[in-house]
């Protein structure tokens, strides 16, 4: 069985050392608060904790006011055909009412607590959507902070070039006016700085860029200094080994899919519930006052004054529904038969990217020794050579070769770091660690603010 171990956490030495720029941990809190897509998403979860609430007229009674008020009053003409005309008032009425309704579903087939249910079902399943978009959104600033750290390396390596490059141009201009170098191997070895120079701008170039893409990720357009230290890839490992079994175990407490997968199940539960109780009666209660008075200018009555109190319970049965509930039932349980069918593909499907993904980082762990080792036979070739190209014993052909071979071997170790936190990154999101290591590292960040203050 592969086993592997893990990081608790990546660079959490940097954020130890004194640092000139904005570390990691600070970088992650700034895009926590104010990466535009996190922002978007907590706003869209509180739209949709407000929609989902136990205030809910399913739930609690409603209560209805309503208010009339009425006049009457008329006033008739008539014309005769023999010329005479007539006019007359009728009587005048005034009414008023006011009506207070209250209605209340006591008992509805269980039907209050299945929605409880699945407004839960609904915060939860919001919740991991915004897992979801975080872990995405801090998976992608880790890819890039990274690789500004390979990078910013790498702008050191070339430095280190040009500067041996213009070392080797004095001394061979110093041997050339003596007489025992030629013009022509002056010329070959400014020839080499200058494409020192050219792949040293390409990369100072490339780690602006990177500079910009993390400051566009905390959503901020202002210039920002990073702590990129070259401490970054000093990992921090625990000292006990994850074997798969408990990365699996892991991914199954946090992953999201494995989540999703355990909220579609109550989902199922639920609407198999709700299927049930749609067999129940319906109970509902009612209680309705009233008070209206009437003035009239004529007739028997003058003033009349009523209230009237209302009590009802209503109960309704269905007592068939042409077979609804069965096809709900049928549904219900095809969707148990579709989540089995993907609990088992899921778990299949971890056991060999977790497999895979364990091998490769074991692969990249021998690797790193082959390039350490790399890296001193290449030193040691390269200070031989250019020993015996300053003494004119070597060519300055073969001091180039000498020299690509030694950066370029530097170059490989630095690449397989970045590929070994890269590979780390993805155990972390395999196993659902990512975004708990990343809480837990704000929150550090955070304890130690409120500290210093």
């Amino acid at each position: 069985m592969f086993r592997i171990q893990i990081s608790v956490w990546i660079v959490l030495f940097a954020s130890q050392v004194f640092a000139s720029g904005m570390t990691l941990p600070e970088l992650l809190l700034n895009v926590a608060n104010n990466n535009p897509q996190l922002v978007e998403q907590t706003q869209q979860s509180k739209q949709v904790f407000a929609a989902n609430t136990w205030l809910d007229g399913r739930w609690i009674p409603t209560i209805d006011f309503r208010y009339s008020r009425q006049r009457s009053e008329g006033e008739s003409s008539y014309d005769y055909f023999s010329g005479s005309s007539q006019s007359s008032s009728s009587a005048t009425s005034n009414s008023q009412s006011s009506q207070v309704v209250l209605d209340w579903a006591v008992f509805r087939g269980g039907q209050h607590r299945l929605d409880w249910k699945q407004f839960t079902i609904n915060k939860d399943r919001q919740l991991l959507q915004q897992k979801v978009v975080t872990e995405r959104v801090i998976k992608s600033v880790l890819n890039v902070y990274f690789k500004a750290v390979l990078v910013q390396q790498q702008v050191a390596l070339h430095q280190q070039a040009v500067n041996i490059a213009d070392d080797v141009v004095k001394k061979l201009e110093i041997q050339q006016q003596f007489g025992t170098r030629r013009q022509l191997d002056v010329i070959s070895a400014k020839v080499s700085r200058n494409l020192d120079q050219k792949k040293l701008l390409d990369a100072q170039s490339e780690l602006s860029k990177l500079i910009r893409q993390l400051t566009q990720l905390m959503g901020d357009t202002s210039f920002h200094t990073f702590d990129l230290s070259s401490n970054a890839f000093q990992l921090i490992r625990q000292q006990e080994f994850l074997e798969i079994g408990g990365l699996k175990k892991s991914a199954m407490t946090y992953h999201a899919l494995f989540r999703e997968l355990e909220i579609a199940n109550r989902q199922y539960r639920t609407d198999r519930l709700r299927a049930v109780s749609q067999v129940f009666p319906t109970i509902s209660t009612s209680a309705a006052f009233q008070m209206s008075d009437q003035s009239n200018s004529t007739g028997f009555i003058k003033t009349s004054d009523t209230s009237t109190y209302q009590l009802g319970l209503t109960a309704h049965w269905r007592l068939f529904q042409g077979g609804k509930v069965f096809r709900a039932l049928k549904i219900a349980n095809l969707e148990q038969d579709r989540l089995q069918t993907r609990a088992k593909s899921l778990s299949q499907q971890f056991d060999v990217s977790l497999h895979n993904a364990v091998e490769d980082y074991a692969i990249l762990q021998d690797r790193l020794l082959l390039d350490k080792e790399g890296v001193e036979l290449s030193k040691l070739q390269f200070d031989r050579t250019k020993s015996l190209h300053e003494r004119g014993q070597q060519t300055q052909t073969e001091l180039q070769q000498a020299k690509l071979t030694y950066f370029q071997s530097q170059f490989q170790i630095l690449q397989t770091q970045y590929f070994m936190t890269l590979k780390e990154l993805d155990l972390l999101e395999s196993s659902g660690q990512l975004l708990r290591m990343t809480e837990q590292l704000i929150q550090r960040v955070q304890d130690d603010f409120k500290w210093s203050k």
